[in-house]
């Protein structure tokens, strides 16, 4: 479930990485599992 919430974020933002560090802090730990 995380993975696909990543993984859709960051197909309509893959240049959002600072953007999504305060929109999301609970994608944070997640993107480091994916591998960011």
């Amino acid at each position: 479930q995380i993975e696909q919430m990543t993984g859709q974020r960051r197909e309509a933002r893959p240049r959002g990485r600072p953007r999504l560090e305060p929109d999301g802090p609970a994608l944070l730990p997640g993107q480091m599992e994916l591998g960011l």
